[in-house]
């Protein structure tokens, strides 16, 4: 008998690859919405996109790596070097949110 191979929710790969105290930041960020409902990208008024609202100024890094971040793997992917490179220091705009979560 074959297996069922369920997806991963995108809670459950922000928890894989990120670690739990990420999904504050997601709640936060996006309320862990990488889209609109008319299936647009998630964007803010200052152009940050996705779950985890990535910043302009890293478009073109992203793509440099071949990252898409208007994707949900892309942008998790994306999260994570900044998590890697900076911890949370990305989101520190949102930490009066997130720092709540990571208490509860």
């Amino acid at each position: 008998m074959e297996a069922e191979v369920r997806e991963l929710t995108v809670e459950e790969k922000i928890i894989k690859e990120l670690g739990e105290e990420f999904i504050g930041i997601a709640k936060c960020e996006s309320g862990i919405r990488q889209f609109n409902e008319d299936g647009t990208v998630l964007t803010s008024r200052t152009s940050d996109k996705g779950i985890f609202q990535i910043n302009q100024v890293h478009w073109k890094k992203a793509k440099e790596l071949n990252l898409d971040i208007d994707t949900i793997d892309g942008n998790i992917a994306y999260a994570k070097l900044l998590k890697e490179n900076n911890g949370t220091r990305d989101w520190h705009m949102s930490a009066h949110c997130w720092k709540k979560h990571e208490a509860s």
